[in-house]
């Protein structure tokens, strides 16, 4: 098929490349998680916990776009790999947080470094000025997404 193929949907300009990097921090993704044992979803879940500290089995099951049923299965399995404890709330004992054990915090870390490093390594050629430029462009799309659900 080529570019010009009317069965092929293909963005062009800064989609196209807000989309590959996108693609590119996926893949980066699926590799760490991969390498520490855990399924997309179970990095996904782990990030979000350590983000917040403690979040409910809710809370975590709407930020995921995952039922509650499936953030039981997600949180039982980083549960019993030690990454995740469950954290009884201290004024409503029908409620329980999620929260990252020392294991957990040293996952979330070291991967964070493997992330830092990622991104280090492909911005070699960028200047100082040039990443700090792209991060500011990238937090105000973010902003402006998130502001126009």
């Amino acid at each position: 098929m080529t570019p010009t193929d009317p069965d092929r949907h293909v963005l062009n300009g800064f989609p196209e490349k807000a989309l590959g990097f996108f693609r590119a921090v996926e893949r980066s993704r699926r590799r760490v998680a991969s390498d520490h044992g855990l399924s997309e979803i179970e990095l996904r879940a782990l990030f979000r916990i350590g983000a917040e500290g403690t979040i409910t089995p809710k809370e975590l099951a709407d930020d995921l776009g995952l039922t509650k049923g499936a953030i039981t299965g997600v949180s039982t399995r980083l549960v019993e790999a030690g990454h995740v404890r469950r954290v009884d709330h201290p004024h409503d004992r029908r409620r329980l947080h999620l929260a990252l054990t020392e294991a957990g915090h040293v996952t979330v870390g070291a991967m964070h470094v493997e992330f830092r490093e990622m991104l280090s390594t492909a911005g070699t050629e960028l200047t100082d000025a040039e990443l700090e430029s792209a991060g500011a462009v990238l937090s105000a799309l973010s902003a402006r997404i998130l502001a126009n659900p």
